[in-house]
């Protein structure tokens, strides 16, 4: 398949995070799957195709997405589709337009004048340095980097393809105390307090795995997987999720132009509209699980060594 030399993991690892580091932007694309019930029998469950760009080694990011999401309360269903896009540059400002937002069965939410307004136009979207909007809404910029220092390559499979391309092709996991360590130095750069309570609940029944595809030749990485299944939710609830994502066309994606007749994310009505979708108790995932989720799509320094 390739006559490309096969080097001991370490290296490659090291030659992936030097690569991402000299990258300046790539197309990408994959799926998303996540979803969430709670003890009262409320539920979440959806999925999105997403597409898009990195710029400026990925400080910069466009993304369009096509999902649905299917809200569960009792015997009430309701399947909600969207078209979005997203735009987060290299300040952290992140652009939002909704290009579509419907429900089946029609229910009048989705035809009220708030969601009307919304459509088809850019909107800045509020965020914090605490906690930036844009956790769940786009890949973080760093989605694609080779290094953790959460993930352990636990299989070697050797090459395989990847849109035509030679690939190293690894098994890899979080290491929950490796986890433990970065969230707590995370949490004390953000002037905030570690929780090891929250931390072992949410992880105690987690099993967080995944795989990665590396270029044999220029060591970027094509292609990474993750999923999860029992993420503990804080009213006793489970979450799971899982995404692919693949990169190409390194150094040749098209620019990103930023809108220029954005307007602020004020809409009136929003919070109303939630007792009327019968979803306004239902559980999302915690501010520790979120840094958690997001630690898996950021990229820094040190591969862990395979089990002996």
């Amino acid at each position: 398949m390739s006559t490309v030399e096969r080097l001991p993991v370490e290296e490659v690892m090291t030659r992936a995070a030097r690569a991402s580091q000299n990258f300046q932007s790539a197309l990408f694309d994959g799926r998303v799957r996540f979803g969430g019930e709670n003890p009262d029998g409320t539920a979440v469950e959806g999925v999105a195709d997403i597409d898009g760009t990195m710029q400026e080694g990925g400080s910069q990011v466009r993304v369009h997405a096509e999902g649905s999401v299917i809200l569960v309360q009792g015997t009430t269903e309701t399947t909600v589709t969207i078209d979005a896009e997203v735009i987060v540059d290299a300040e952290n400002e992140a652009f939002l337009r909704v290009n579509t937002l419907e429900s089946d069965p029609k229910h009048p939410v989705f035809s009220s004048p708030v969601v009307e307004n919304l459509l088809g136009q850019w909107w800045i979207l509020p965020s914090s340095p605490q906690q930036p909007v844009t956790v769940f809404i786009t890949p973080d910029p760093s989605l694609f980097r080779a290094q953790s220092q959460v993930v352990r390559v636990v299989e070697e499979h050797g090459f395989t393809q990847v849109n035509g391309r030679t690939a190293y092709h690894y098994t890899t996991e979080v290491d929950k105390e490796k986890l433990r360590v970065y969230l707590q130095d995370f949490d004390q750069q953000n002037d905030r307090e570690f929780d090891e309570e929250e931390f072992d609940r949410v992880m105690g029944g987690a099993n967080l795995t995944g795989e990665l595809w590396i270029d044999a030749q220029t060591f970027v990485v094509l292609k990474v997987s993750w999923s999860s299944q029992d993420i503990s939710l804080q009213n006793g609830g489970t979450f799971f999720f899982s995404f692919e994502m693949q990169m190409h066309d390194h150094d040749a994606a098209i620019p990103i132009v930023l809108p220029t007749d954005a307007q602020p994310l004020a809409l009136p009505g929003v919070p109303e509209m939630l007792p009327t979708l019968g979803i306004e108790d239902l559980q999302l995932p915690s501010g520790m699980e979120e840094d958690i989720l997001q630690q898996l799509m950021e990229g820094n320094a040190a591969v862990l060594p395979m089990p002996e």
